[in-house]
Formats: C-alpha cells, structure tokens, sequence
C-alpha cells in the first residue's frame, strides 16, 4: 500500500511513487544522465534547476501544468496570473502566466516568452515586478 509519508530510507521509499526527483552533480555528469535518460525513459520529463541539478518528473508534471491546476481549483484566468523565473524549470509557468515576468540573470529561452525582464535576483528584480504591478504596470 503507497504511504503518504517519506520515511527517508531508500528501501521503503524506492517502493512508493517518486513525484519528483533531483540529480545533483556536475553539469558533465549531468549531461551523460540525460542522454541515458531521454533513450531509456520516455516518460519523464527532465529539465535543468541550475548547472548543478536536473529535476526528474512524469512528462506532463511541470510547473506550468501546476500553475494551470491551482488556477483552475481558485477559478482564476490565467491572465491574471504573474509568474516570474530565472531557470529552465521556469518556462512552462512563464507559458502559462499571462504576465511572465524573465529576471535579468534569467537564460535567454526565458526572456524570449517572457512580456517583461525584470532586474537580476541581485538587484531585487522580484520587487522591482512587484512595485512595477502596483502600479499598474502590467
């Protein structure tokens, strides 16, 4: 019977439904996994969280496939949504959002779907939208 509860031994919880899993190691490394990945396991979906991480899931699990489910159960359009992302794991929320907001430091997949690029994490770009929103900026 699957258990809701991760008990953090790899014996008891390699048995119960993985929802997500990350790979952490260097970006080589990384890139060996992926091509073993994507020819052995067509059903997951994978993406890279950094340089350092590579975050494993179902092929429909995402962010953006969760961003749309909350909306849906809040009963919000997804125009009225601001997302904003500075990775690769970002894109399918920024898709999604009808504002999606790219931060500075963001890679250039992201900026390209994105409606604004806010300042670098550094220079408080998730304030900056903020401020930008409450103005109404958007």
């Amino acid at each position: 019977a699957w258990k809701s509860e991760r008990t953090h031994k790899p014996e008891v919880d390699f048995q119960q439904p993985m929802l997500k899993i990350t790979l952490v190691a260097d970006h080589e490394i990384l890139q060996i996994a992926e091509t073993e990945l994507c020819g052995q396991c067509p059903s997951l979906n994978h993406v890279y969280a950094g340089t350092r991480y590579m975050d494993l899931t179902r092929v429909d699990v995402n962010k953006g496939s969760a961003l749309e489910i909350l909306s849906s159960h809040l009963n919000i359009n997804p125009q009225e949504i601001a997302a904003i992302g500075d990775q690769p794991i970002d894109l399918s929320m920024l898709q999604f959002a009808g504002l999606p907001v790219a931060m500075g430091n963001a890679p250039d997949e992201l900026k390209k779907v994105s409606r604004w690029v806010a300042p670098s994490n550094d220079d408080d770009g998730v304030a900056w939208t903020l401020e930008k929103i409450s103005r109404g900026g958007a």
